[in-house]
């Protein structure tokens, strides 16, 4: 079996009504942190953050209706692609730690515990 790595580039139109903030970016890092083994960078106003780093991505200031530019380099391109665009047209909806839009938890799991990995 061959691996392909696949590379994906794509403009999303933030409409968070407050922009990408704290909770928007912990959203996108903990999606980030699903694919280790694939690259996510987003880019506003030649400034680049990674998706796997909170400070930097809220340190874009990117505010509402601003477009971003995302780039994804890896196995899962499309499949995040995906997750991205439907977080990025729902981030008033969902809260930290809801993970609807990232993945099935089991039922026991305490969602306010997500982002504690070891």
């Amino acid at each position: 079996m061959r691996f392909f790595r696949k590379r994906l580039e794509d403009r999303l139109l933030v409409v968070n009504s407050r922009g990408i903030h704290i909770r928007p970016a912990i959203s996108i890092y903990l999606l980030a942190n699903e694919y280790p083994e694939t690259k996510i960078y987003f880019s506003f106003r030649s400034r680049l953050a990674s998706a796997s780093d909170i400070n930097e991505l809220v340190a874009l200031e990117v505010a509402y209706q601003d477009e971003v530019k995302i780039n994804i380099d890896g196995p899962n391109a499309k499949k995040i692609h995906r997750k991205l665009k439907r977080l990025f047209s729902n981030f008033d909806r969902y809260r930290v730690g809801d993970s609807e839009y990232i993945k099935k938890r089991p039922k026991n799991s305490n969602p306010n515990l997500c982002l504690l990995k070891a």
